[in-house]
């Protein structure tokens, strides 16, 4: 099989690397990542800047790039300019769960959404820790459970997969889950740089989120990996029903 990898935390990221070394010993791997950190830009794609795409070395990839690009863009690039032509989308491994508000941030997320809207099966990675994570859990699992996800692959949505920082071990088992209702108490600290012009510097703290078992934050603390079919249609279907019914349209002013 022929797999497209790409991600947010740059194209040498240890995250990167250890996809690469789950996938690349049975399945032709190529890479398309930035060439610094994009966390958290969501769906951006650029625009009206040039990309500029550099062949680099990546261990077990059949061929790797960095671009000066978003993560979306990596995988437009890949897709339309480099011409690589997969069979399957990774994103990933992420550092720190992508769960609940943050899948709507999420650079990881965002470039398997682009390789599900280009109709390729697509899966966004995660592991639980932004600081020191540990891939074993993500090493020992990860090609068993693509494997078993990709037929259940319809088209319609993407796999968000996230997984205990820990030893494989630990590991209670895999669940379906739900993404979570979640928010950040966000806050912003003022600092001052040496020319003594104050700026601000984003601060998400104090998590919250709801407490079901079924959600993908609940099962993944309770050290199970957890596996939310996610898709991209913002349109809230009950309310497009009900407003077409009861919607009136403006009076004619003529």
């Amino acid at each position: 099989m022929r797999i497209l990898i790409a991600n947010d935390d740059g194209i040498f990221s240890c995250g990167l690397q250890a996809l690469v070394d789950v996938f690349s010993p049975n399945h032709e791997v190529y890479v398309v990542a930035p060439d610094t950190e994009r966390s958290a830009i969501g769906h951006a794609i650029t625009i009206s800047t040039p990309l500029w795409a550099e062949e680099v070395d990546v261990p077990g990839a059949t061929a790797a790039w960095k671009t000066t690009g978003t993560p979306a863009d990596c995988v437009k690039l890949a897709l339309r300019g480099l011409e690589i032509e997969p069979n399957l989308v990774l994103s990933g491994i992420n550092r720190g769960a992508n769960c609940g508000s943050n899948i709507i941030y999420s650079g990881t997320v965002s470039a398997a959404t682009e390789g599900l809207l280009q109709g390729i099966p697509s899966f966004a990675i995660s592991v639980d820790d932004f600081v020191k994570p540990n891939y074993d859990a993500c090493k020992y699992y990860l090609s068993d459970l693509v494997q078993e996800l990709l037929p259940k692959h319809t088209g319609q949505f993407l796999f968000n997969i996230n997984v205990p920082s820990a030893p494989a071990s630990i590991i209670k088992g895999a669940r379906i889950t739900r993404q979570a209702v979640s928010r950040y108490q966000d806050s912003f600290e003022k600092r001052y740089c040496p020319r003594q012009r104050e700026y601000w510097w984003l601060k998400g703290e104090g998590l919250q989120y709801e407490s079901a078992k079924d959600t993908d934050w609940v099962s993944l603390k309770d050290n199970y990996i957890t596996i939310s079919p996610i898709q991209f249609d913002l349109t809230h279907h009950e309310s497009f029903h009900v407003l077409k019914k009861e919607f009136t349209n403006l009076p004619n002013q003529n």
